[in-house]
């Protein structure tokens, strides 16, 4: 038997914020990670533990995300 050893998504966002990354910094890795690497941002979620509703909520809501920056602050 397989064990699977993964994180669950709150203690992934604590690590971030241990080592200084806020809020903003993290949505800004996020959308970054969803619009560059789409099907790898899934299965990351995946190993995260989230099931395919689960991950579906979060990838569009940073889909969402990434088009109102591009709107309101273009590059």
């Amino acid at each position: 038997m397989t064990t699977r050893h993964t994180l669950s998504p709150a203690q992934f966002t604590q690590l971030f914020h241990e080592v200084g990354v806020d809020d903003a910094t993290l949505e800004r890795w996020h959308r970054g990670f969803e619009a560059r690497y789409p099907e790898a941002h899934a299965a990351f979620l995946g190993w995260l533990g989230l099931n395919d509703d689960a991950v579906s909520v979060r990838r569009a809501w940073g889909l969402r995300r990434l088009q109102h920056w591009s709107r309101c602050c273009p590059r």
